[in-house]
């Protein structure tokens, strides 16, 4: 259940053709929905037909974002993850007002607009000077006298593709060739192509896209790509991974692992979560400093345990894992470590929020509690309450457990086939 919220609404001078489209959008014509499109940062409302497909729809998007028509088929439709096959009704998505479709150019393109463009390069840096992602080249340089191409590694440590340079310890021995220096250990130092004296970091998972790869999600052979860390090696184009990143980011759906703060590739593969977190900065730095201050309270929750759920206090503190009744180490207020609510004998539900002391009002509790029970489902893990907005009917949890909204368990390929998007 993947969401976007807009990135800010730019006015567009319309076409004739455009403009008809526009006054229709304004009346809300009974048949007719509203969907947010965002192609290139800029994100509109579109009105749709309940009978709209996704074949129909594109060229309306296209005419409205590039005033044209032609070349429509370089143009695709992405949602939660995945490019919409063009039969699709756009009504069957059940899309919420926070929910955003991407619309993709998969036409064959370089993303880094160097002018070393044309050239093939196996590495990639995050820049600190450029603020983007750039070519890298790699370098030896010794740990002794810092001099850079000056060093021989031993034959029986020399490096025979790009994995082996990866994985390869920072202390490479050898003989440090430069004037007077007796050094005999080095490391590998990657660098930008423009800037070679700034610092920057290498980004493992982009490659140079010699192969053409096509894109898990909108299926261009774009480059550089990522490539996730798993069996299956899934590739995804940059843009398509900036996309994924902020629906995560939004969704709030990263996860903390032994490494970063992170994310799976689309298909959920084990052992494909990116390994660092310097691949993030492809959200820009407003975006990323967000990325920041999730990952900071995911290591806060998952290493003090609780925060206080009294609105007027919120501190964060560590608390057995083993008891469910918790007492505030600042404000002393008592709650469930399962629902947050006033500490209850028996199960969480409405006898959790009577009484409590954060709502004096009973009645008003009570019919809180009703609330809840109506509108949420609980986690099949957790038993936390969760309520679905809209979006498909796949769970992902706080506690990281996957679920079907429709049947309440553990999410498979017999729930993707049958309740997606039910």
């Amino acid at each position: 259940m993947l969401r976007h919220g807009k990135q800010g609404s730019n006015q567009l001078n319309l076409s004739p053709v455009q403009q008809p489209y526009q006054n229709m959008a304004h009346k809300g014509q009974t048949g007719s929905f509203e969907v947010s499109v965002c192609y290139q940062e800029r994100t509109n409302s579109l009105l749709v037909g309940n009978n709209m497909t996704v074949s129909s729809f594109l060229p309306i998007a296209v005419n409205f974002f590039l005033h044209k028509t032609e070349s429509i088929e370089k143009y695709k439709i992405i949602y939660a993850g995945s490019v919409l096959k063009n039969e699709v009704l756009l009504k069957d998505l059940q899309l919420c007002t926070a929910s955003v479709l991407h619309m993709v150019n998969t036409e064959k393109k370089n993303h880094l607009s160097s002018q070393n463009e044309s050239k093939e390069y196996s590495y990639y840096v995050y820049c600190y000077e450029c603020k983007d992602i750039a070519s890298a080249q790699l370098r030896i340089k010794c740990q002794q006298c810092g001099q850079c191409q000056r060093f021989l590694i031993d034959k029986q440590h020399e490096p025979k593709c790009r994995e082996d340079i990866l994985s390869c310890d920072k202390s490479i021995p050898g003989v440090c060739n430069y004037t007077g220096c007796t050094g005999r250990k080095a490391e590998f130092d990657f660098y930008c192509l423009k800037h070679p004296t700034k610092n920057s970091v290498l980004l493992k998972h982009i490659f140079n896209n010699s192969q053409h790869y096509s894109c898990i999600t909108c299926e261009g052979d774009l480059n550089p790509i990522l490539i996730y860390p798993c069996e299956k090696s899934h590739v995804m184009c940059l843009d398509c991974f900036k996309i994924y990143c902020e629906q995560y980011l939004l969704e709030r759906k990263f996860r903390l692992t032994d490494l970063c703060y992170s994310i799976r590739c689309p298909d959920h593969c084990e052992q494909s979560f990116i390994q660092e977190a310097h691949h993030f900065r492809i959200l820009g730095d407003i975006k990323y400093e967000e990325y920041q201050n999730q990952a900071t309270r995911a290591y806060l929750q998952n290493t003090y345990s609780v925060y206080c759920p009294n609105p007027h206090c919120k501190e964060c503190f560590e608390a057995d894992l083993n008891v469910t009744d918790i007492t505030c180490l600042s404000c002393k207020h008592k709650f469930c470590r399962q629902c947050s609510h006033e500490s209850h004998d028996g199960p969480c539900g409405r006898e959790a929020v009577e009484g409590s002391d954060l709502y004096p009002d009973n009645q008003l509790a009570q019919q809180s509690a009703m609330l809840i029970h109506k509108i949420s489902k609980k986690c099949p893990k957790c038993e936390i309450n969760v309520e679905k907005s809209g979006g498909c009917n796949h769970m992902i949890c706080k506690c990281e457990a996957e679920w079907c909204w429709v049947c309440g368990k553990t999410w498979s390929t017999e729930c993707l086939g049958e309740h997606w998007f039910d």
